[in-house]
């Protein structure tokens, strides 16, 4: 899955707008179901409200999924989260959003409104350490009741530099996310029973600082599902080289 992006913010240190767009490529060995180019765009816009309090709000697209997923579909979110920090170097933050996804002709029964609630909390530790505690409630109502469900994703996130000079450090994320299908059963022991679906997912990144303007990101990212239902349940291994270049600066 080669890609390529590009990144805009218009200020380097507070940014209050930036604005990401990605293509890739996708290109599997022993199916064509998921070979396609993606397209995603981000667009996020922070203003502070009053002293240390923030709304952020995020308007995405994308096209036949991303770099990083084998989702075929289309999403289009909007999301609306405010954020407050303490002088403890502590950020706490609830977020809502409004998604839409819509699937290709043959699948269109899934199409659906997938809207969330969450809420997250990030502390900020000595020596450029972080971590960052989270909780999301999503509902999927889709045109074919069969495909309802109700997922819940708690994340646990550590961010910490690798040497003094901060040139070199290491993000790593859990995520698991248990979902409830309302009118989808499976057999069990020849009962049927409402399917129940359980993923988790470990995502760990190196980066490296090469030079002022170049960022080298080394990435792995495992990913297991189970399922009641057997043909479901699947492990999945992913590694990523990436270079980030950021010597454009713009001058208005």
């Amino acid at each position: 899955m080669p890609s390529f992006g590009v990144h805009f913010r218009d200020n380097a240190e507070k940014p209050s707008f930036e604005a990401d767009y990605e293509v890739a490529l996708h290109r599997y060995n022993n199916t064509d179901e998921f070979d396609r180019v993606s397209h995603n765009l981000n667009v996020e816009y922070r203003k502070q409200l009053v002293k240390r309090l923030y709304a952020k709000t995020t308007a995405e697209m994308s096209l036949k999924g991303s770099s990083e997923d084998r989702e075929i579909n289309n999403n289009y979110i909007v999301e609306e989260q405010l954020q407050y920090r303490f002088a403890t170097n502590t950020r706490v933050a609830g977020l809502a959003a409004y998604r839409l996804k819509r699937y290709p002709i043959v699948d269109q029964d899934s199409n659906s409104i997938d809207s969330y609630v969450g809420a997250k909390i990030e502390q900020r530790l000595r020596g450029g350490r972080r971590v960052e505690l989270g909780y999301r409630y999503d509902h999927n109502r889709a045109w074919d009741p069969r495909n309802n469900y109700i997922r819940r994703t708690y994340t646990l996130e550590f961010q910490t530099p690798l040497s003094l000079r901060r040139r070199d450090s290491l993000t790593a994320e859990f995520r698991y996310s248990p979902r409830h299908y309302q009118n989808r059963t499976t057999r069990v022991n020849g009962i049927r029973v409402p399917r129940n679906d359980n993923r988790w997912v470990f995502d760990v990144t190196y980066e490296r600082i090469i030079r002022p303007n170049l960022l080298m990101g080394i990435d792995y990212g495992f990913e297991k599902r189970d399922s009641n239902d057997v043909y479901k349940r699947f492990t999945s291994n992913v590694f990523g080289l990436r270079f980030t270049f950021d010597k454009w600066n713009l001058k208005w």
